[in-house]
């Protein structure tokens, strides 16, 4: 593989990485800002949580907006020892990329990117407290992230976008 891939050493900026066209999905621990960048990115996520929140916000990807895979952590703050078996990690990359329900996940992931895009689009200088709060509840109605909450979405943002 020489002259393919590029190795990063240190900070990377894991935002225009994460919006690049080649990307097809985002393996990630779960951390909050982590999981913000993949949503808006509209990138379907791996899911490997670590600690602290990151179990939590695992749920948020996987079960409530459905637009990632665990690779099937059952233990978090291990230090030593096996943590994840790389036949997990293989099978949720897969998963999400050539899977039976790859088409749908990326769908979904891709719908809530423009959401999320959409959503923060237009801020001023100023209102940072206002569009954190707002994407709180934006936040809220993309856990159901069906017909019903899009409608409610665009009409919030529309309310929300007279405010500002």
């Amino acid at each position: 593989m020489e002259g393919k891939g590029l190795i990063i050493r240190g900070w990377a900026p894991q935002v225009l990485i994460l919006e690049h066209e080649a990307v097809g999905g985002f393996v990630t621990h779960c951390n909050w800002n982590s999981t913000l960048e993949g949503v808006t990115a509209g990138l379907p996520m791996v899911t490997w949580p670590v600690s602290a929140e990151q179990p939590f916000n695992e749920k948020l990807v996987t079960e409530v907006l459905k637009i990632g895979v665990s690779v099937g952590v059952q233990e978090c703050f291990r230090l030593v020892g096996e943590f994840v078996k790389r036949e997990a990690i293989e099978k949720a990359v897969k998963e999400i990329m050539v899977g039976d329900k790859a088409g749908e996940i990326r769908c979904r992931a891709k719908a809530l990117g423009e959401m999320a895009r959409t959503a923060i689009e237009g801020r001023r200088l100023g209102h940072g407290l206002f569009c954190k709060l707002r994407n709180v509840y934006l936040l809220k109605l993309l856990y159901n992230a069906d017909s019903t909450a899009q409608s409610q979405l665009k009409e919030k943002r529309q309310q929300m976008m007279s405010l500002l």
